[in-house]
């Protein structure tokens, strides 16, 4: 027997009528896109609940496009308001292959990366001038540009070369020995505190989206870690919360 909890809502299963309705991704693919980036195309982007489909291009300039549709006979008869499908179009150069896909760029921090350009940088780091997608509100999507840094295996999205070194090494400092130890699901955990952990603007605007927490500015430890078995990221959120544990107990 289910349990009723206060404010929760109870899941009833669907009806025949209703399951017939349901409608799956369609996928349509370029014929010289490697099964291995459809995989990672699909990594962070949301979906709407009466049906998706995703196009794969490849050629021209990279873009993205993201729509909208009602779906009348989702629901049932006397549902007064349709489902909603989503349709988005991912395109990428010839060149993604060799360029993106090959450095191990597809997919960083969550995000698909469309075009990746080698540009110089301090020993020790790698860099690209970069073009990736961020989830926007709803199932759009929002294109950016900037710098994609790699140093071993710690990578980040920053405006500048100098602010992407930044971040790396404001992750290293993180591993330093400052273990606060445990850190309780009361602990509150703000956006500066994902910062100074060496968490990118855009990556945390993106996993923000997906976790559902847009137009906060706080969460506690115990929603960021929960949202973290659905989203992924768990080892940045991990390090979020050791930041705001260090400066609560100062």
């Amino acid at each position: 027997m289910q349990r009723y909890v206060p404010g929760a809502q109870i899941a009833m299963p669907p009806s025949p009528r209703r399951r017939r309705r349901r409608r799956r991704q369609k996928t349509r693919i370029a014929p010289s896109w490697h099964p291995s980036a459809l995989r990672t195309s699909r990594a962070g982007i949301r979906q709407a609940g009466a049906g998706h489909t995703l196009v794969l291009a490849v050629g021209g300039a990279p873009s993205i496009d993201a729509t909208t549709a009602a779906v009348w006979d989702h629901y049932a008869r006397s549902c007064r308001y349709p489902g909603l499908a989503s349709a988005h179009t991912v395109r990428v150069g010839e060149d993604w292959f060799g360029t993106v896909a090959g450095a191990g760029l597809a997919c960083v921090g969550g995000m698909l990366t469309l075009q990746a350009v080698p540009v110089a940088a301090p020993a020790g780091v790698e860099a690209w001038r970069a073009l990736w997608v961020r989830q926007g509100r709803g199932t759009g999507l929002v294109l950016e540009h900037g710098i994609v840094v790699r140093r071993d295996t710690e990578t980040a999205h920053a405006a500048t070369l100098e602010a992407g070194v930044r971040l790396l090494d404001a992750r290293a400092r993180d591993r330093l020995p400052l273990d606060p130890g445990p850190v309780p699901d009361s602990v509150v955990v703000r956006l500066a505190d994902s910062r100074r952990a060496g968490n990118c603007v855009t990556g945390t605007a993106n996993w923000i989206e997906l976790a559902g927490l847009a137009g906060r500015t706080s969460a506690t430890a115990g929603e960021l870690r929960a949202a973290a078995v659905q989203v992924g990221q768990a080892s940045r959120v991990e390090a979020a919360i050791r930041v705001a544990a260090r400066r609560s107990r100062l």
